[in-house]
Protein backbone atom coordinates (compact mmCIF):
# COMPACT_ATOMS: atom_id res chain seq x y z
CA UNK A 1 0.00 0.00 0.00
CA UNK A 2 1.65 3.48 -0.62
CA UNK A 3 1.93 5.85 1.86
CA UNK A 4 0.21 8.72 1.71
CA UNK A 5 1.60 12.37 0.83
CA UNK A 6 -0.43 15.62 0.94
CA UNK A 7 0.41 17.86 -2.21
CA UNK A 8 1.57 21.05 -1.09
CA UNK A 9 -1.31 23.09 -3.24
CA UNK A 10 -4.14 20.83 -1.59
CA UNK A 11 -6.08 19.77 -5.03
CA UNK A 12 -4.73 16.37 -5.16
CA UNK A 13 -3.65 14.12 -2.77
CA UNK A 14 -1.76 10.64 -3.47
CA UNK A 15 -3.00 6.98 -2.69
CA UNK A 16 -2.54 5.08 -5.72
CA UNK A 17 -3.12 6.15 -9.81
CA UNK A 18 -6.76 4.58 -10.02
CA UNK A 19 -7.79 6.29 -6.86
CA UNK A 20 -6.40 9.70 -7.97
CA UNK A 21 -8.21 9.45 -11.11
CA UNK A 22 -11.46 8.41 -9.89
CA UNK A 23 -10.69 11.04 -7.18
CA UNK A 24 -11.03 14.35 -9.88
CA UNK A 25 -13.25 11.78 -12.61
CA UNK A 26 -16.30 14.33 -13.75
CA UNK A 27 -14.48 17.72 -11.54
CA UNK A 28 -13.79 20.65 -13.15
CA UNK A 29 -11.33 23.16 -11.68
CA UNK A 30 -10.67 26.55 -12.26
CA UNK A 31 -7.35 28.14 -12.37
CA UNK A 32 -6.13 31.59 -11.80
CA UNK A 33 -2.98 32.73 -12.40
CA UNK A 34 -0.69 35.68 -13.18
CA UNK A 35 1.91 33.70 -14.86
CA UNK A 36 1.90 30.88 -17.76
CA UNK A 37 4.56 28.82 -16.05
CA UNK A 38 2.83 28.87 -12.21
CA UNK A 39 -0.28 27.64 -13.56
CA UNK A 40 1.22 24.63 -15.89
CA UNK A 41 2.59 22.15 -13.34
CA UNK A 42 -0.98 22.42 -11.44
CA UNK A 43 -2.66 22.00 -14.84
CA UNK A 44 -1.09 18.62 -15.75
CA UNK A 45 -1.17 17.18 -12.41
CA UNK A 46 -5.41 17.70 -12.22
CA UNK A 47 -5.87 16.53 -15.92
CA UNK A 48 -3.46 13.15 -15.25
CA UNK A 49 -5.79 12.40 -12.31
CA UNK A 50 -9.01 12.97 -14.59
CA UNK A 51 -10.09 16.43 -13.78
CA UNK A 52 -10.97 19.15 -15.97
CA UNK A 53 -8.85 22.22 -15.99
CA UNK A 54 -10.35 26.02 -16.63
CA UNK A 55 -7.43 28.42 -16.87
CA UNK A 56 -7.34 32.38 -16.68
CA UNK A 57 -4.89 34.95 -16.79
CA UNK A 58 -7.16 37.98 -16.40
CA UNK A 59 -9.68 38.79 -14.20
CA UNK A 60 -12.14 39.10 -17.17
CA UNK A 61 -11.33 35.65 -17.97
CA UNK A 62 -11.78 34.10 -14.44
CA UNK A 63 -15.04 35.80 -13.44
CA UNK A 64 -16.41 34.61 -16.80
CA UNK A 65 -14.80 31.28 -16.54
CA UNK A 66 -16.07 31.01 -12.34
CA UNK A 67 -19.90 32.65 -14.18
CA UNK A 68 -20.32 30.29 -17.21
CA UNK A 69 -19.37 26.66 -15.33
CA UNK A 70 -20.45 24.63 -12.96
CA UNK A 71 -17.25 24.59 -10.60
CA UNK A 72 -15.82 21.81 -8.32
CA UNK A 73 -13.47 24.17 -7.28
CA UNK A 74 -10.77 26.10 -7.46
CA UNK A 75 -7.27 27.88 -7.13
CA UNK A 76 -7.08 31.34 -7.28
CA UNK A 77 -3.51 33.19 -6.72
CA UNK A 78 -3.15 36.05 -4.53
CA UNK A 79 -0.99 38.19 -6.85
CA UNK A 80 -3.58 38.27 -9.04
CA UNK A 81 -5.41 41.68 -9.51
CA UNK A 82 -9.21 41.34 -8.20
CA UNK A 83 -8.27 38.14 -6.72
CA UNK A 84 -10.76 39.19 -4.11
CA UNK A 85 -13.93 39.55 -6.94
CA UNK A 86 -13.45 35.92 -8.18
CA UNK A 87 -13.15 35.18 -4.31
CA UNK A 88 -16.88 36.61 -3.50
CA UNK A 89 -18.52 35.25 -6.99
CA UNK A 90 -16.75 31.81 -5.66
CA UNK A 91 -18.42 32.61 -2.44
CA UNK A 92 -21.88 33.06 -3.89
CA UNK A 93 -21.73 30.21 -6.20
CA UNK A 94 -20.51 28.01 -3.08
CA UNK A 95 -17.58 26.40 -5.07
CA UNK A 96 -14.28 25.75 -2.89
CA UNK A 97 -11.25 27.82 -3.27
CA UNK A 98 -7.60 27.91 -2.40
CA UNK A 99 -5.66 30.93 -2.05
CA UNK A 100 -2.06 30.34 -3.09
CA UNK A 101 0.76 32.35 -2.95
CA UNK A 102 3.21 30.69 -5.59
CA UNK A 103 6.80 31.85 -5.09
CA UNK A 104 8.01 34.51 -7.13
CA UNK A 105 11.24 36.59 -7.58
CA UNK A 106 10.01 38.94 -5.03
CA UNK A 107 8.40 36.56 -2.51
CA UNK A 108 10.49 33.42 -2.94
CA UNK A 109 7.92 31.90 -0.19
CA UNK A 110 4.82 29.95 -0.84
CA UNK A 111 1.77 29.05 1.16
CA UNK A 112 -1.41 27.59 0.06
CA UNK A 113 -5.17 28.37 2.58
CA UNK A 114 -8.17 25.83 1.39
CA UNK A 115 -11.91 27.49 1.86
CA UNK A 116 -14.92 25.29 1.77
CA UNK A 117 -18.24 26.95 1.35
CA UNK A 118 -19.41 23.98 2.79
CA UNK A 119 -21.38 23.64 6.73
CA UNK A 120 -19.37 21.83 9.14
CA UNK A 121 -20.85 18.67 9.73
CA UNK A 122 -22.62 18.68 13.29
Amino acid sequence: MEAYEPQSVGVVQRHGDEMDKARLRGQTILIVQNELDSAIPLQDRIVDDGGRVLTAYSLVRALQLAERNALSGAVIDLGMNGADQIVELLKIRNVPYILDSAPSERNPESSSELHSTASPAP
